[in-house]
């Protein structure tokens, strides 16, 4: 079921409804039958995974929180990441390794090859994964904020409003809110609907829309001139932004509904200063989660500048595997460990101490803009189809080519429309929006507005780019 159809809607309303009107004892019942019955419209054999997963971590949990031995309790953390990491490896990556694996042997003429397996990715597994593998952690550091029994801890793996693709919850921010009493109220609703409607607009309005420039350039890089080059890439940005954005307000609209508030995981990426920063506002909880989790324990920042950098572009590679298993995003994670490391010389070296200090109109602006370019570097790792494709297209980019097509005015126009949007409309006007919907009336209409809007443009709908990973 995809949040932007009408099948979800349908879903969606019938559990509200429910939940609010059976007794108190018996909500968290209904919300684990309704994650489970949301991830079988997907696939039925695979809700087992989520069952392993929660019943692994669970009692590992329950097991470190017994031991007294420091040694036992770090038996159970094996344990717990062996089991994750390994349902996670073999269906993510297995096929990645064989494949390279069968490329290192012909080079070294080697007459023999690996098995390539048609193994199908369980759907949401990375993010599941990292949520129920975070509980296991926190657990191990000391964390008191526990599960008090196993049905807690399945609704918190598997609460379907997040479910496939985020955010990433914390235990210590989702068990907290799953016992008391709560009770339905207009704040809540208003909130909620405000996310969902604005999520669906980024998605059906504005992501779906631009993916058809961005298939034709990705699907076929060298037909086209640097100009469109630049085009094709500027599309992607957008179009990622405002699929997963948009899957992510809508996630965090329907917990609304129901009760419970997630964590933020997008804040205007694009007007970020650097890589930095960029970091901070983009898919958040996934950025904390490596911090927390990763970074952190490799030795964060508490050691030696060479170890610093280190721990940045290992963290960076591992994320990018995290989304997928290829050179791709090898190449992607590298790139901005790269620029995270750059960035943090920067910021840090006595020698750019004078640059730093400098301040000039339009310097807020340079930056902005450099930043952005940067992104837009790494998003064509992201989504070209090969490492060689992804080359092609930076080549175009850097050196001006003007043999081959040009996407034409009318898609350059299209293209124009969403930038003058995101940099004018959404960032200048964003908080003035968000009061007029605190205006009943107008949300009523702007409400019946998008509602239209989405009838009308449902047909077009297409799958989140991150279900995917």
């Amino acid at each position: 079921m995809l949040f932007n159809s009408l099948e979800f809607t349908f879903f969606f309303i019938l559990v509200f409804v429910l939940y609010w009107i059976i007794p108190h004892k018996y909500r968290k019942y209904l919300l684990i039958a309704s994650s489970v019955l949301f991830y079988m419209s997907w696939s039925v054999p695979f809700v087992s995974l989520l069952f392993i997963s929660a019943y692994v971590d669970y009692y590992c949990s329950a097991a470190i929180l017994r031991s007294e031995s420091t040694s036992r309790k770090k038996i159970y953390v094996l344990i717990s990441l062996i089991v994750n990491l390994g349902l996670l490896g073999f269906f993510k990556y297995t096929n990645f390794l064989f494949e390279n694996a069968n490329s290192f042997f012909n080079f070294l003429n080697i007459d023999y090859s690996c098995p390539v397996w048609n193994i199908i990715l369980p759907l949401g597994i990375s993010f599941y994964t990292f949520q129920t593998m975070s509980y296991t952690l926190d657990v191990y550091r000391g964390e008191k904020k526990t599960a008090k029994n196993l049905a807690d801890f399945f609704l918190y793996i598997s609460f379907f409003p997040q479910l496939i693709a985020g955010p990433i919850v914390r235990a210590s921010e989702f068990l907290e809110q799953i016992n008391p009493v709560k009770r339905i109220n207009s704040e809540d609703i208003h909130s909620g609907l405000n996310l969902i409607f604005t999520g669906l607009i980024k998605k059906v309005l504005f992501a779906d829309n631009i993916s058809k420039l961005v298939e034709d350039f990705f699907s076929a890089p060298l037909q086209y001139n640097s100009v469109s080059a630049w085009i094709g890439v500027y599309a992607f940005a957008f179009q990622i932004y405002f699929d997963f954005s948009g899957y992510c307000d809508i996630a965090i609209g329907c917990a609304r509904l129901l009760g419970f508030n997630l964590p933020k995981n997008f804040d205007i990426p694009y007007k970020a200063h650097n890589m930095r920063e960029f970091w901070r506002r983009w898919h958040i909880t996934l950025s904390t989660w490596l911090r927390d989790y990763l970074y952190i324990s490799l030795g964060g920042s508490r050691c030696s500048k060479l170890k610093v950098y280190r721990n940045l572009l290992l963290t960076m590679i591992l994320g990018g595997l995290w989304h997928g298993a290829s050179w791709n995003f090898v190449i992607w994670g590298l790139y901005l460990g790269i620029i995270l490391s750059i960035t943090r010389y920067v910021e840090y070296s006595k020698f750019f101490e004078k640059i730093r200090k400098i301040d000039f109109i339009g310097e807020k602006l340079i930056l902005i803009i450099l930043n952005f370019h940067l992104v837009c570097v790494s998003w064509v790792f992201f989504r070209a189809e090969s490492l060689s494709s992804s080359i092609s297209i930076i080549k175009k980019m850097l050196f001006i080519n003007s043999n081959g097509l040009f996407f034409g005015r009318s898609m350059s126009l299209v293209l124009f429309i969403f930038l003058i949007f995101y940099y004018i409309f959404y960032i200048i006007f964003e908080k003035r929006i968000q009061n007029l919907l605190n205006n009943k009336i107008f949300a009523i209409l702007f409400y019946f507005s998008a509602l239209v809007l989405l009838v009308l443009l449902s047909r077009v709908s297409q799958e989140f780019i991150y279900f995917q990973f």
